[in-house]
């Protein structure tokens, strides 16, 4: 199960005076989808999905977006990897 999500979020043209902050939309982000695991039955009512911060970059150029997406595309894979590694060492 995966322990963390990557992302990427574009803005053009928001209007001015527009509530829709990263903390707004990450707050419903973030509501919905355990809204949706409690009632799908993956999650019960006390877990927890969701840590209470995020991280945030910006990125400012296009080889910055070109670097990020490479980055989101090879983690999970990197990841599993590492994860596995982890499991076969002795104790």
């Amino acid at each position: 199960m995966p322990d963390h999500l990557h992302g990427i979020l574009s803005w053009q043209d928001v209007p001015l005076g527009r509530l829709g902050s990263l903390a707004v939309i990450m707050s419903g982000f973030k509501s919905e989808a355990t809204r949706f695991a409690r009632t799908s039955g993956s999650l019960s009512r006390v877990e927890l999905l969701w840590q209470r911060s995020f991280h945030v970059v910006a990125l400012r150029s296009d080889s910055q977006v070109r670097r990020a997406e490479r980055y989101i595309a090879d983690n999970p894979r990197v990841e599993w990897k590492r994860l596995q590694a982890l499991a076969q060492a002795p104790p």
